[in-house]
């Protein structure tokens, strides 16, 4: 699951910025669908690739968003 959520993400980076010279901007791309996931309150669904996604991925995404968001309030 994790594998498949990094490269999700991974292609919601723009080309131009995978190389050794932008690769800050990437790094940028990725924080900022953090920042809005996490402040927002968006759905990581909303902010990831979800292209060829079946049903059973989206349930995990939305599992593993449900997870994340209530270890979160427990850390607070």
């Amino acid at each position: 699951m994790k594998e498949k959520l990094i490269q999700r993400i991974n292609s919601v980076v723009p080309q131009c910025y995978k190389n050794r010279y932008h690769y800050k901007e990437g790094i940028s791309k990725v924080r900022n669908i953090f920042f809005f996931w996490e402040e927002r309150g968006t759905e990581i669904l909303h902010l990831i690739d979800v292209d060829g996604m079946t049903s059973e991925d989206e349930r995990k995404f939305r599992e593993l968003e449900i997870k994340a968001r209530n270890y979160k309030e427990q850390c607070v």
